[in-house]
């Protein structure tokens, strides 16, 4: 591997990591949204625009799947209880 691929592995594992330890406090869909902005960052998605729109409708569509059509609550995060 090359370095800028072992530095998007560590990001994107990292990130990860990041994600599990940070829903119990900001809940799913805004610990998702941060994540998927992250990702698209680290695989150099130029802008921020297109990160912002991919990372926003992945969380508006992962809350709008679970919490509505399938019925089934997402963690909420001890911030917005």
């Amino acid at each position: 591997l090359d370095k800028r691929a072992v530095r998007v592995l560590i990001v994107m594992t990292a990130t990860f990591c990041l994600w599990i330890v940070a829903m119990p406090l900001l809940g799913y869909v805004l610990v998702t949204l941060l994540a998927t902005y992250a990702f698209c960052k680290a695989l150099a998605l130029e802008g921020w625009r297109k990160p912002l729109a991919v990372s926003g409708g992945t969380a508006r569509f992962v809350y709008l799947l679970f919490g509505h059509w399938l019925y089934i609550d997402l963690p909420r995060g001890m911030l917005f209880e």
